[in-house]
């Protein structure tokens, strides 16, 4: 198994070079564990397959589970720090998460599920200890916590692409199920589909949290896509739509830099987008995240053919969320928005019809 080869390599010989199955050898960086505390469950994760923890208030510990992702951070970290002058390349660390290195932890190091509160977190964390799907040993990336600047965050994860997986993945049977997927959901025609949220509601008991799931996501059509997303922004009392300008400017800079994007190829990723959900202040982040579907663009390719094939549908996805942010940002559009309800909680066990 590419994890077990991986995190052997690693633990065995501690050095920076690892081989991987498709990547041949790595110059990984292993990061130094300093903290002899369990590793905190991560408590803002609306969505993903495997549990993140807290490595500190700044740093997330992502289990390993894609060579792809793995190298693509790595090359990011590695050429970055060789080629200083490189502005083209220097561009792409503004949207991906800062890549710290590698660690190996047991499952002794991690604490338990006690205090976590979005259903997803909680989906996943007893999901690992239930199924026992977390090894002894394993292989963890350090990667930057985006959620560490603010007090009550606001996230919504969108997955980017119209098919999410490449032509050149090997494993034919997920290729054909991902495939069904997105033509059962807004992926085909829209190249984005929601994966999750979570929006603080501010009052004057403290505020409490809204959710919102990957499965409630697959079910919105294209008609909807506007009041879903709209979703996002509305706290309770208002939709904050300062909230939404902050994010067009900024997605309208992350769509030109992926039309002149010549080094990698992406069939598929995320963004995530946050902002701070306590008090007026008007504080956003946005970063793209999952990497398993992105591939180098080699020398001797047809860059603009590679580009049609996979990053269209990433690009249309952008353009999307553009349009929809601009309805919900303009003061005289009238859209109505119906604020998530607190008291329901969003389904976290895979339904029948996606058991596909």
């Amino acid at each position: 198994e590419d994890r077990g080869l991986l995190g052997k390599r690693m633990e065995n010989s501690k050095r920076h070079q690892v081989t991987t199955n498709s990547f041949g050898v790595l110059s990984v960086p292993i990061y130094d564990l300093k903290s002899k505390e369990p590793f905190r469950p991560y408590t803002q994760q609306t969505s993903g397959h495997s549990p993140f923890h807290s490595l500190s208030d700044n740093l997330l510990l992502k289990p390993f589970d894609s060579e792809k992702e793995l190298w693509f951070y790595n090359y990011l970290h590695t050429y970055s720090k060789e080629n200083h002058n490189d502005l083209q390349f220097h561009g792409y660390l503004k949207w991906v998460p800062a890549f710290k290195g590698c660690c190996m932890l047991d499952d002794e190091a991690l604490q338990k599920t006690s205090f976590v509160s979005n259903p997803w977190s909680v989906r996943l964390h007893e999901g690992a200890e239930e199924r026992d799907i977390v090894p002894r040993q394993r292989l963890y990336l350090v990667l930057e916590n985006l959620s560490a600047n603010f007090s009550r965050p606001s996230i919504l994860d969108l997955k980017l692409g119209t098919v999410t997986v490449g032509n050149t993945n090997p494993n034919q049977k997920m290729r054909k199920r991902h495939i069904w997927k997105c033509g059962e959901t807004t992926s085909s025609q829209l190249g984005l589909r929601i994966c999750g949220m979570q929006v603080f509601f501010p009052n004057n008991e403290g505020g409490k949290y809204s959710y919102y799931g990957k499965y409630e996501g697959r079910e919105v059509k294209k008609e909807g896509m506007a009041t879903e997303l709209g979703k996002y922004f509305h706290n309770g009392n208002r939709l904050r739509r300062e909230v939404v300008k902050e994010f067009i400017s900024k997605i309208i800079e992350l769509v030109k830099f992926m039309e002149e994007n010549n080094f990698f190829a992406f069939y598929s990723s995320s963004l995530l987008l946050l902002y701070e959900g306590e008090g007026e202040i008007c504080r956003v982040n946005l970063k793209l995240i999952d990497f398993s579907e992105v591939y180098p663009i080699n020398e001797g390719h047809d860059v603009k053919a590679v580009k049609e094939e996979s990053n269209e549908g990433m690009l249309l996805g952008l353009q999307n969320i553009l349009h929809y942010f601009k309805i919900l940002g303009n003061d005289q559009e009238k859209i109505r928005i119906q604020p998530l309800d607190p008291s329901i909680v969003p389904t976290v066990e895979k339904p029948e019809k996606w058991w596909k």
